[in-house]
C-alpha cells in the first residue's frame, strides 16, 4: 500500500470506522489502519495515486483540476493540489513540477494503466497510420451523437476494409463507461480502432485492437482565429469523408497556422476551392444567407455538420451546401465552424499569408449556437 510522503503530515481528525471521533496523527499502527479506512471509502485528500487502484470510482481517480508531479528522478511525490496554493511540502520542496491531467483508458474493454505501454510497436496503426477514429463529446454521463458516431465508424470500415472487432452496443458500453470513469463533468472520449499487429513483420496478422481514451475538456467560450494553410487536398478521395488514423496532412496544416499564432487551419481542394479546417466543418454567412462547402469540396462528413443542416430549416436559416471560393469567404458577414467537441464555435479572424480578415458574431451564429445547445438539452452553466 502506497504511504505519504514523509514530509507529509495529516492533521485532521477523522471518524473512526467504530463511531468515535478520534485524530488521525502520529505513525502509529492506528493511524495507518485509519488511513487504510479512508482509501477504500475514497476519501483521501491532497496526495492521489495511480488511476488504476482496485476501486474504479470516480474518486480513485486523480483530481479533475490535474495532477502535479515531482521532476525529480526516483522521487513519486504526487498531489491532486495546485503546490503554489498549498502550504505543504514534501523532500524536494523548491523543485520545479509538471502538471498532468488525469486520463481513463480502455483497451478492449479492460481499464489500463495509460503509462505504460499497450499498443504493439508492430501494429499497422503505427507502421503504416491504418486505423479508425471516432472523438466524442461527454457531457455528465451522457456521450453526445453516440449514434451517429458509431454509424460513420462503420461506413470508415467498409471503405477500408478495417475489421471493427465489436458491435455497436459493446463499443457503446465501453465509451460510457470511460466517461463515467473519469472525474471531470466534460470529457473528450476517443475510439480507435487499430487492425493489429502487421503480418509482413510478425507472420501472422494480429487481432484488431479498440482503445477507448477519455480527458478532460474545457468549453471555450472565446471565437477562433484561422489561417489559410499551403497544403491542398484531394476532393476526389472517399477517405476525406471517414476519419482515419492517417492525419500527415492535417498535422502539418496545423502547425502551420499555429507559427502564425492561430489556433486552426483552413483547408483548401485542388480546385483553390474551401474544403473544410483541419479538425471542423465551416460555415459562411452572407447577406443572412448561411453556405457550407459540399461534400465533394472534399470535406469530412461531419456529425454535427449534419445536425446544422437540420437545425437551418427550424430557426429559419437554412442551410445550402454549395463550393465557396476564397473571395466569398474573406468578404462574408459571418464565419463560424463545427465539430463534435466545438459544437458551435464562431471565428473572429482570418490570416491569408499576412493580410487578416476580421469577423463579428452575428445573429445567425448566435442563433444556431442557441439552437444546437438547446436541441442538445445542455446544461446553462457550460455555454
Amino acid at each position: 500500500m502506497p504511504s505519504r510522503h514523509a514530509g507529509w503530515v495529516d492533521n485532521r481528525r477523522t471518524e473512526t470506522p467504530g463511531g468515535g471521533d478520534s485524530p488521525a496523527t502520529g505513525n502509529g499502527p492506528a493511524r495507518h489502519l485509519y488511513r487504510l479506512y479512508w482509501i477504500c471509502r475514497g476519501r483521501t485528500s491532497g496526495i492521489q495515486y495511480s488511476n488504476t487502484h482496485h476501486d474504479t470510482s470516480r474518486r480513485s481517480l486523480s483530481s479533475p483540476r490535474g495532477r502535479w508531479d515531482c521532476r525529480r528522478q526516483h522521487c513519486r511525490w504526487r498531489t491532486g493540489r495546485d503546490p503554489t496554493e498549498s502550504t505543504k511540502s514534501h523532500a524536494c520542496a523548491g523543485r520545479i513540477v509538471v502538471k498532468r491531467y488525469p486520463t481513463v483508458t480502455l483497451v478492449n474493454g479492460r481499464l489500463v494503466d495509460d503509462r505504460k505501454p499497450q499498443v504493439s510497436v508492430f501494429d499497422n496503426a503505427l507502421l503504416y497510420a491504418e486505423g479508425l477514429f471516432e472523438t466524442c463529446l461527454g457531457v455528465d454521463d451522457r456521450v453526445l451523437f453516440l449514434k451517429e458516431h458509431l454509424d460513420r465508424l462503420f461506413r470508415g470500415a467498409k471503405v477500408t476494409g478495417l475489421q471493427v472487432p465489436h458491435d455497436r452496443p459493446t463499443l457503446s458500453r465501453w465509451l460510457h463507461r470511460a466517461g463515467r470513469l473519469h472525474p471531470s463533468r466534460v470529457t473528450q472520449i476517443r475510439l480507435t480502432v487499430t487492425p493489429g499487429e502487421s503480418p509482413r513483420w510478425r507472420g501472422v496478422p494480429g487481432k484488431p485492437q479498440v482503445i477507448i481514451s477519455a480527458a478532460r475538456y474545457r468549453m471555450r467560450r472565446d471565437p477562433y482565429t484561422l489561417f489559410i494553410a499551403d497544403t491542398r487536398v484531394d476532393q476526389f478521395s472517399e477517405f476525406r469523408r471517414i476519419k482515419t488514423v492517417s492525419y500527415a496532412i492535417n498535422a502539418a496544416a496545423l502547425k502551420q497556422a499555429q507559427r502564425r499564432g492561430c489556433d486552426d487551419a483552413i483547408l483548401l481542394n485542388e480546385a483553390g476551392e474551401v474544403a473544410e479546417t483541419t479538425s471542423s466543418n465551416i460555415f459562411v454567412v452572407r447577406k443572412q444567407q448561411v453556405i457550407t462547402p459540399p461534400l465533394t469540396a472534399g470535406c469530412l462528413d461531419g456529425v454535427t455538420r449534419r445536425k446544422i443542416i437540420r437545425l437551418g430549416r427550424r430557426i429559419g436559416y437554412p442551410v445550402t451546401e454549395k463550393h465557396i471560393t476564397l473571395n466569398t469567404l474573406l468578404t462574408a458577414d459571418e464565419v463560424f465552424i463545427s465539430s463534435s467537441l466545438k459544437l458551435i464555435a464562431p471565428v473572429s479572424l482570418i490570416m491569408q499569408g499576412k493580410r487578416k480578415y476580421r469577423f463579428a458574431t452575428g445573429e445567425v451564429t448566435a442563433s444556431f449556437r442557441d439552437g444546437l445547445w438547446n436541441l442538445l438539452r445542455l446544461p446553462a452553466d457550460l455555454r
